[in-house]
């Protein structure tokens, strides 16, 4: 059933078909065949002449039809021309001749051509050829388009993978409490690998770029932040939070540093944010590895 519908849209799509022969009525009676079935047509009447028309012609024809025997150029050595071109050599051909002996017949097949016809040829059948060998080379068109489309499917899943390996290898979470006479102190930090850069610097960046930008009370800073760290080339989502004033400690701050963070992942990342604030306020127990894998979740693409 889809065979039929393929036809049908062969027929409307207009396919450009290049005939090469020596014969003008065969020329003439062929081409008179082929627009009656829909086609475009383009004449050649040598070797040289096809070449000119590939060389001359912007839109190239779907399928190449050519007697052996034409003048200045044979069919044969016109074929091996049209192979050295790759703007030409997957173009389907056709031979249609007179030669007619098995050693003829073996010869042209030998050369690659997509099929050897014997003139003369019923009208039905030439036009039968003529469509399946179209329908052929446009299945294999797709099929070669749907591999590449895998192909750049498949790389482009590898590259995402490896970013997102390589995003989730470096995230840093940092945990921050601010003295009112010692400034910034880490409590802890956590990584899988070693940061590149003094955490208890940038974490004193951070803070004390926040706290300019908090109008009135400095003491009162809760609220999140999400930023990027241009000289790091790294992304930052922290939180900060008040401690009850039993203390020198005035606040923390607890965050974590990536590659890169969206705003969705910021989301995600607040609601952990705020259960390990609440432990803190309370004075619970706890450690950041508790919620390693929580946190390694959100950075995983699905």
């Amino acid at each position: 059933m889809n065979f039929f519908i393929f036809i049908t849209n062969i027929k409307t799509l207009n396919f450009l078909i290049l005939l090469v022969d020596k014969d003008e009525f065969f020329l003439n009676k062929t081409k008179i065949l082929l627009k009656k079935n829909d086609f475009d047509v383009l004449i050649a009447r040598n070797g040289n002449g096809a070449l000119n028309i590939l060389q001359k012609e912007i839109s190239q024809p779907n399928l190449i039809i050519s007697d052996i025997n034409i003048p200045e150029m044979n069919g044969m050595k016109l074929f091996l021309e049209l192979t050295k071109n790759p703007k030409w050599n997957k173009i389907p051909f056709i031979f249609l001749t007179e030669l007619s002996s098995p050693e003829e017949i073996r010869a042209g097949k030998q050369l690659g051509v997509d099929d050897y016809l014997i003139k003369p040829i019923s009208e039905d059948d030439l036009i039968a050829v003529i469509k399946g060998k179209l329908l052929r080379s446009q299945t294999k068109k797709v099929s070669i388009k749907q591999i590449e489309k895998v192909k750049s499917i498949v790389s482009r899943k590898s590259v995402d993978s490896k970013e997102e390996d390589e995003n989730k290898n470096n995230l840093i979470f940092i945990y921050i409490h601010w003295d009112k006479v010692l400034g910034p102190i880490i409590n802890q930090y956590y990584s899988l690998h070693e940061p590149d850069f003094q955490v208890e610097k940038i974490a004193s960046q951070i803070i004390h770029g926040y706290r300019n930008l908090i109008p009135g009370n400095k003491n009162d800073i809760s609220g999140d932040l999400l930023i990027t760290l241009p000289k790091l080339n790294k992304r930052a989502f922290i939180l900060f939070d008040g401690l009850p004033k039993k203390s020198n400690e005035q606040f923390f701050m607890i965050g974590l540093i990536a590659s890169t963070i969206s705003y969705e992942q910021s989301i995600n990342l607040r609601q952990i944010m705020d259960s390990i604030s609440n432990k803190i306020k309370k004075g619970d127990i706890w450690k950041i590895t508790d919620f390693w894998d929580e946190i390694n979740l959100i950075f995983s693409k699905h």
